[in-house]
Parts: structure tokens; C-alpha cells; sequence
């Protein structure tokens, strides 16, 4: 078992150094105006980290597991908002579930497509018409 001061530690180490990759395949996959929730599903996996570690050790692999859990974070979000437009007359936007069920989702953390996903990251918050599209969007809001 792993001494319990480590974990908050490593899940500091963690936040610092995988969040930056996470977050912007997920706002790939939300889209842009669902850059708050990509964010959140990071920070909800941090803390199931951190409870997680604390009964059952540290894995192997941190930063694996961490991409693991938000990948099912992320998944049922699209299942329940996939469930939300099977039943609803209108709906917002097609989300991509599609790229997180593949087998191999490793890829979208390859560092061709991390650095991808930066830069196109870079160039949405930048854009002027962020902030207007942002406020218009019916997605910006989520369950």
C-alpha cells in the first residue's frame, strides 16, 4: 500500500501535466462550447483519484487510469445525452461517440494528435466571435 501523502501529490502531478492533454481531446469531442464540462469530467476523475487510491492503492500506471476514467465519464455523458435525444423532439447537436467507443482510444492521446487538439484549442479561445457564438449556442448547457 502506498503511504496516503502520496496521493495528493501525485494527483497535484497529475492535474498539471494530464488535464492539459485531456481537456482539449474531450472539448474535441463536446465540441467548444462544452469546454466546461470537459473540465469537469477531469476534475470529477481527479477526485474519484483520489478515493479511489486511498482504499485501493496507486495503479501501475497513473496517468492511464486517469485517461480510463474520463474516457467512462465521458462516455456516459454522451450515452445519457445520446438517451436525451432518442426521446427528445429537438435536439442541440450530434455529439461524437463514436471516436470515444473505439478499441484502440489510446490514439487520441497520441502526442501528434494531443498537440493536434492544443492547437485547435488555442485557435477557439482566441477566435472573436467565441464569446457571442458561446452565449447563442443551445449546448452550452449541459445535464
Amino acid at each position: 500500500m502506498n503511504p496516503p501523502s502520496l496521493i495528493p501529490t501525485l494527483v497535484d502531478h497529475l492535474f498539471r501535466h494530464e488535464a492539459g492533454k485531456i481537456i482539449p481531446v474531450l472539448t474535441r469531442l463536446f465540441g467548444p462550447a462544452n469546454l466546461d464540462l470537459a473540465e469537469d469530467v477531469v476534475q470529477d476523475a481527479l477526485v474519484e483519484a483520489m478515493q479511489h487510491w486511498e482504499f485501493q492503492g496507486i495503479p501501475a500506471n497513473p496517468a492511464a487510469w486517469l485517461r480510463r476514467v474520463t474516457r467512462n465519464k465521458a462516455l456516459n455523458i454522451l450515452n445519457r445525452e445520446r438517451y436525451k435525444q432518442k426521446y427528445q423532439a429537438t435536439t442541440a447537436r450530434q455529439l461524437l461517440p463514436e471516436m470515444l467507443a473505439e478499441p484502440d482510444w489510446e490514439h487520441l492521446f497520441s502526442e501528434h494528435e494531443i498537440q493536434d487538439d492544443q492547437l485547435r484549442m488555442i485557435f477557439t479561445c482566441c477566435h472573436p466571435a467565441i464569446a457571442q457564438w458561446i452565449s447563442l449556442s443551445p449546448t452550452s448547457h449541459y445535464p
